[in-house]
């Protein structure tokens, strides 16, 4: 576990015991548990999208830049619904813990895993709203450890300097076992970290990118990272079923308070680790995690076509043919069918500041168009 004690350069992760007997270690999950599975935005009205423009280069030098476009994008409902439910809670004198999850998947910097910036803009967001505790956690995939995996791609400074009480590994902390029928291609039950039933609200922190197995990595993706070992492994080697095919199913448990994307870059080809990065200069900032990612698709798509010269290996059709529905991506699809998110167009209100004309046309054109 790091804390804001520790020297940046620390590699292990180790639990702490408080934390561990607080949360237990027990095989099924508390029906309280199961608070995360609620969409947290008014059933009937739409939910919203907003996405705020920056210059990426300018960023790089200047957290600055980054932080006032987030600071725009903290002003729409979606994240106007949180700083509430945490003033409430702070106000009544009850704990606010938040679980920050980004995209760790290597040691790789962004947009190979979630932008340092975003996480640092989003620990501080938290903390002005009265966050009681700020932790930041996930499990990085088999190749690398998830201490070495956070310090490499920058992820560990940037929570700490945002103001982060606890950076830790699910895989230190315990599973607890979900079983809900409607997940199906599960059979009914997976793993997910026992730090859920420690937390008071969630915040998805994910990435734009192009995933070899999964085709994307965007914020369903990202809810892979909280599941155990056991359950990583059935969905990459269950008989007819593809990683793809398991994704959306963990919405039905966890929906997130807050998604963030950062697309100041994003990665068009090869992905999750390695590819063709294209700069967009944006932050995505909603509520729901299919709309989310209908928008960061977009995104994608538009720049996927800006160099459609370059190498397309690993590049999914979706994001080249001008005839592929947004709506149709594999996971979109899924999660469409399974209730967790928007279903229609008008559903969805995308709110943009500083985006070009010709890009908001774009994404509103593809969001639209369902056949």
């Amino acid at each position: 576990m790091w804390t804001r004690r520790h020297l940046l350069g620390t590699v292990g992760l180790t639990a702490a015991g408080c934390a561990a007997g607080a949360l237990g270690l027990s095989t099924r999950a508390q029906a309280a548990d199961l608070r995360f599975a609620v969409r947290r935005f008014p059933v009937g009205q739409p939910t919203t999208v907003r996405l705020v423009g920056y210059d990426p280069d300018r960023a790089e030098a200047d957290v600055a830049v980054f932080q006032a476009a987030f600071d725009a994008a903290c002003e729409a409902p979606p994240a106007q619904r949180l700083a509430a439910r945490l003033q409430a809670a702070r106000d009544a004198g009850q704990t606010a813990r938040v679980l920050v999850k980004p995209a760790v998947n290597s040691g790789n910097r962004f947009p190979y895993t979630a932008s340092p910036r975003s996480v640092r803009a989003v620990c501080a967001w938290l903390r002005e709203q009265g966050a009681s505790e700020v932790i930041v956690a996930d499990m990085s995939g088999p190749s690398i450890g998830t201490a070495l995996a956070l310090g490499r791609s920058g992820l560990a400074s940037a929570a700490l300097a945002g103001g982060a009480d606890r950076i830790v590994a699910f895989d230190e902390l315990g599973w607890r076992r979900y079983e809900l029928e409607a997940a199906t291609t599960f059979h009914g039950h997976f793993e997910l970290t026992a730090l859920l039933g420690d937390a008071d609200f969630v915040v998805n922190i994910a990435r734009a990118s192009t995933h070899k197995l999964a085709l994307l990595t965007l914020s369903l993706k990202n809810w892979q990272g909280l599941a155990s070992g056991s359950t990583r492994r059935r969905t990459h080697a269950s008989p007819g079923r593809s990683l793809v095919d398991f994704l959306a199913e963990y919405a039905l448990a966890i929906k997130p308070d807050l998604v963030v994307i950062d697309a100041g870059l994003v990665n068009t080809t090869g992905g999750p680790d390695q590819g063709l990065v294209v700069p967009v200069g944006a932050v995505l900032v909603a509520e729901d995690m299919v709309a989310a990612d209908l928008v960061a698709l977009g995104l994608l798509r538009w720049a996927s076509q800006r160099v459609d010269g370059q190498p397309r290996f690993g590049r999914p059709a979706l994001l080249t043919d001008p005839t592929a529905l947004l709506w149709q991506a594999p996971v979109i699809r899924q999660a469409v069918a399974l209730g967790v998110g928007v279903a229609r167009p008008e559903e969805l209100l995308l709110s943009t500041q500083a985006i070009s004309a010709e890009l908001r046309g774009r994404l509103r054109a593809d969001l639209d168009r369902v056949a």
